[in-house]
């Protein structure tokens, strides 16, 4: 008997001991414990309002917010639910819901807020925050909870070209992550532009229906001629880098179509946005490209091929006189042949493709297409008078170059005598290659002994979007650089240079600044000097101011090897061309 009460009594123990460690295990463990962790963006394009409302839209890229929610403790967290606002613009969501989130387990909900059409009308920087909302329940209480991350809405004109942080940019491409935007820019919709294609097809005699390159060819001609005529003018721009939290990015202001239409002027990305949207009124196809410093169309014929066009031809403040359709073609072929062949860095934008996947054009205000016909009339009505003078012009300018040929006709007839003057032109033709700025403004002539350096310019550029390019002679070390500054005032620029010479390492000085005329141009000559790693550099940096543009070109290296490379120095400074100063 006493055995069995020794084995009731262990049974009883034994199941003490179960009932201790069920009550650990399960009703004693810690409680649901949700860590939230928000990584949210610090600014929202609001033209592109509508990509950052789908999930969809550029593979889900263009999310506000992230919310990042793991249950750190012992039992399950149920009912979570999470809501947000964006004061005066979004009223509280309809929460977003899980039912169970179990120990351990994480989950992500990203923000893709739906703004209204009304948040177009933001012309600036503006400050709001995005104020979120948690919900849930451990063990049957309630609890909840809110966040704030502050936040600021872009006027709907600018545009910042990359999101990527910049420990994690490596090339000029990443420069360009949101490129697609411009998509959105793009807006061949508007009754705007609708009415400024209606007063090209007048000319036209009619909507033409493209089928050849022939027809291609005219329709294009059409268009650019028509904004020759009606004085749209090409308008320089500058990228502003700003750095946003982890982010180094470039922002522009970019105008709608129909702000370039009014106000009969436009950047190289504006025109080129306004050129594509009127091919689009005739179902012609086209591209933007972007380059180091530059954007043109790219428009595609049947069977495939594509043409490039230089829709900054048109001229104004930034360029010496209005080229002709035909140079605006070639022009436009000919740098669109060195992206071909890898000699420059491009993103090509397809608007269909971009729009297709959410990047849509924001929606637009009515206007008052009487008032925009009169004044488009009135262009036109212009035209005539601005025509008959430019072929006077042209006339006149035909005398002269006849004069001009004759002139040089009689010095080459005299140089064919001597056949050692052809024989040394011929050598140094043959030794030189000519430099272009990509707008095609600034040019000059350069030993083919200085060789590119690709990688240094993009990585230059990542800090310096005004860094246009180098090229070094090897043997001497003198090279000479080119820049595109954004800015008037030339002393600005004269510390941009500073500035990035002394991130490189290098101590930088700069003499007092002096006018010379090179080719008829005034250009200001400031003598620099700079210390690399204990060796002495100078050289001399020439600035000229063209419209909202200050170019400029370096040149400079060891003072030890200034003799040996006063030659190419004098090359490149004696054949520098600008045009429009």
């Amino acid at each position: 008997m006493r055995n069995v009460k020794l084995a009731i009594a262990g049974v009883a123990i034994l199941a003490s001991g179960l009932g201790i460690s069920a009550a650990h295990l399960f009703g004693g463990a810690e409680p649901g414990t949700l860590d939230v962790k928000i990584h949210s963006k610090p600014t929202v394009m609001t033209v592109a309002y509508k990509a950052y409302g789908n999930a969809e839209a550029a593979d889900g890229k263009y999310w506000l917010a992230k919310l990042v929610m793991q249950n750190t403790g012992g039992t399950p967290l149920s009912d979570l639910k999470v809501s947000y606002r964006v004061p005066d613009y979004i009223d509280w969501t309809t929460p977003d819901s899980a039912a169970v989130v179990l120990p351990g387990q994480t989950t992500v909900l990203p923000i893709y807020p739906r703004f209204p059409a009304s948040i177009t009308n933001i012309r600036t920087r503006t400050p709001t925050q995005l104020e979120l909302k948690v919900e849930y329940s451990v063990d049957g209480e309630q609890k909840s909870r809110i966040e704030k991350r502050p936040f600021e809405l872009r006027g709907v004109t600018e545009i910042e070209f990359t999101s990527i942080e910049s420990d994690e940019i490596i090339s000029w491409y990443d420069m360009w992550d949101n490129s697609e935007v411009l998509a959105a820019y793009m807006t061949d919709e508007d009754e705007v532009v609708k009415a400024y294609f209606g007063k090209i097809s007048e000319t036209m005699g009619g909507t033409p229906y493209v089928q050849t390159a022939e027809d291609l060819g005219k329709l294009v001609g059409a268009i650019y001629n028509f904004q020759v005529g009606t004085g749209m003018a090409y308008m320089g721009a500058k990228g502003v880098p700003e750095v946003l939290g982890d982010t180094q990015t470039l922002v522009q202001s970019v105008k709608l179509p129909r702000e370039v239409i009014r106000g009969n002027s436009g950047t190289c990305i504006e025109l080129t946005l306004l050129m594509s949207a009127l091919l689009n009124q005739c179902g012609v196809k086209s591209y933007m490209v972007l380059i180091p410093g530059h954007a043109f169309p790219i428009i595609e014929m049947a069977g495939g091929q594509v043409v490039g066009f230089e829709c900054t031809g048109v001229g104004g403040q930034n360029l010496g006189g209005v080229a002709s359709f035909e140079k605006a073609l070639t022009a436009g072929n000919e740098t669109w042949a060195k992206c071909q062949r890898n000699e420059l860095p491009f993103v090509i934008v397809d608007y269909q493709d971009h729009q297709a996947r959410g990047l849509r054009p924001p929606e637009l205000e009515p206007v008052d297409i009487t008032a925009l016909t009169q004044m488009l009339t009135t262009r036109v009505r212009d035209r005539s008078s601005r025509g008959t003078q430019s072929q006077q012009s042209q006339n006149q300018g035909g005398s002269y170059q006849t004069q001009n040929q004759q002139t040089q006709n009689q010095q080459t007839q005299n140089q064919t005598q001597d056949p050692r003057h052809n024989q040394t032109q011929q050598q140094t033709a043959a030794n030189l290659a000519t430099y272009r700025d990509p707008a095609g403004v600034l040019s000059f002539q350069y030993p083919k002994s200085l060789i590119g350096n690709p990688q240094l310019v993009t990585q230059l550029q990542r800090s310096s979007p005004w860094y246009l390019d180098n090229l070094t002679d090897q043997q001497t070390g003198w090279g000479v650089d080119v820049y595109g500054f954004g800015s008037t005032n030339q002393q600005d620029c004269v510390e941009a240079l500073r500035g990035l010479g002394q991130t490189l390492g290098a101590k930088v000085s700069f003499g007092q600044s002096q006018q010379a005329q090179i080719n008829g141009k005034n250009w200001a000559v400031i003598p620099v000097t700079y210390t690399v790693e204990r060796q002495t550099h100078r050289g001399h940096v020439y600035l000229i101011t063209v419209g909202r543009v200050t170019y400029g070109v370096g040149v400079g290296g060891p003072e030890n090897s200034a003799e040996a490379a006063r030659p190419s120095v004098q090359q490149i400074v004696q054949s520098i061309q600008i045009a429009g100063a």
